[in-house]
């Protein structure tokens, strides 16, 4: 509320400074010096007509210059560059119309006509002022939302050193296992204990990038979903898992595990048969399309859709694509997660 407060008063001292400056500039028609007991008294002659139509434009500049800034500030979000510059240009002709079409009104037809080229001067003036002002502001959001992300991954980094010794340890005894189990006699614990070594090996060195190819991740994905499915008996948890497109794309690593955690967590039951349906939709490379559907069942704790797991997906989002995500969730007797990624370059695509 302080820095709003600050702001206003900014603005409000920019339009008293620079409307001031324009009128006495150029409402004032003559000056007449006086001497009156030996001191010059100057008298000036200002021409209402010309107070009058710069005030309005004064006021259609106002208009133009909020609405550019408003407009350009849009750049933060999901709106395509080439759409924020029409806008911008048409709202500057748009203004210059509407001045030019005011002057003509009666009883302002009759009154001096401001030249074409001050008016011109003085639109352009305020336009650039709100250009610079809006382009300043979308750069202050992303250096914030910059160094938030760059606190949050330091911070994850640390946490993630501190627990080094314990993945390591945890390598050692799987390399261990593995060379003690019959893989001839036990091929599904050999492969589960490679499966389980692979989860881990992402965990520990995947997840320290900042991206890591979509190929990866739902690699992880497939092997975390094996792991699941050693607790229940064959048959009882059917997944129907899909991945239509090339899988080209780059991605924040483990983002999409809180939503297959939760379709376990709160969609299979032992001893009752259930479905998951996991669906990536990667048939364009600018988005990243993710759908995860499980049963509700009773005998489980019902899902909450602003639990702890997916209120962390939805922040994690918020932080490394800002403005460039979806989370949908719906709940009947089904519970239905959608997500969408975008690329960074996919608003001016659209």
């Amino acid at each position: 509320m302080k820095r709003i407060g600050i702001e206003g008063l900014l603005n409000l001292l920019f339009w008293s400074v620079t409307g001031w400056f324009i009128i006495t500039t150029f409402a004032i028609v003559s000056h007449e010096i006086e001497i009156i007991n030996d001191t010059e008294v100057v008298r000036s002659t200002w021409d209402g007509s010309i107070v009058l139509l710069l005030s309005l434009l004064l006021i259609c500049c106002a208009l133009l210059f909020y609405f550019n800034l408003w407009n350009i500030t849009r750049l933060n979000k999901l709106v395509s560059r080439r759409t924020v510059f029409a806008a911008g240009f048409g709202s500057l002709i748009g203004c210059l119309a509407v001045f030019w079409s005011i002057q003509q009104l009666p009883p302002l037809s009759g009154y001096p006509q401001l030249s074409h080229g001050l008016v011109l001067g003085i639109v352009l003036f305020y336009f650039a002022i709100s250009f610079g002002y809006g382009i300043s502001k979308v750069w202050l959001k992303s250096e914030a939302r910059r160094r938030e992300l760059e606190l949050k991954k330091k911070q994850a980094e640390l946490d993630l050193l501190r627990s080094q010794l314990q993945p390591h340890f945890l390598f050692n005894v799987l390399n261990n296992l593995m060379a003690m189990v019959d893989q001839v006699q036990n091929p599904r614990l050999a492969e589960s204990i490679d499966r389980l070594s692979g989860l881990l090996r992402h965990v520990v060195y995947d997840s320290a990038q900042e991206q890591i190819p979509i190929a990866k991740e739902i690699e992880f994905v497939r092997n975390y979903i094996d792991l699941q499915l050693l607790r229940f008996e064959p048959g009882e948890v059917n997944v129907f898992f899909s991945v239509h497109g090339e899988a080209v794309q780059w991605v924040e690593p483990g983002i999409f595990l809180p939503i297959i955690e939760n379709a376990f967590k709160y969609g299979a039951v032992p001893e009752q048969n259930s479905i998951i349906r996991i669906k990536f939709e990667l048939s364009t490379s600018d988005r990243i399309k993710l759908e995860v559907l499980n049963p509700i069942h009773p005998d489980l704790p019902k899902p909450e859709s602003g639990g702890t797991g997916l209120a962390a997906t939805r922040h994690r989002l918020q932080l490394v694509y800002p403005d460039r995500h979806q989370l949908t969730i719906e709940e009947d007797e089904w519970f239905r997660v959608k997500m969408v990624i975008l690329s960074e370059d996919s608003g001016s695509k659209q």
